[in-house]
């Protein structure tokens, strides 16, 4: 409930956001509903699920690096 009122007061950017279905951290449904969360407030999320735990796959590198460059680009 805080983060959703704190984001109502910035301005909307830019994430990227990526969870494992195997996290053993953070649930995958509460990954969703912070990423739901920042949606919902009008943010841009690039959104992606893996099938692994609590890391980012080294098959996702390039969809971050591309996500990065065009960030910064």
């Amino acid at each position: 409930m805080e983060l959703r009122l704190r984001l109502e007061e910035l301005d909307k950017k830019r994430m990227f956001w990526m969870h494992g279905v195997r996290d053993v951290r953070v649930p995958i449904e509460d990954g969703w509903a912070v990423a739901h969360l920042f949606e919902a407030a009008g943010w841009s999320v690039e959104l992606v699920e893996h099938q692994k735990g609590h890391m980012i796959p080294t098959e996702h590198h390039d969809v971050l690096k591309d996500w990065l460059n065009d960030f910064v680009n």
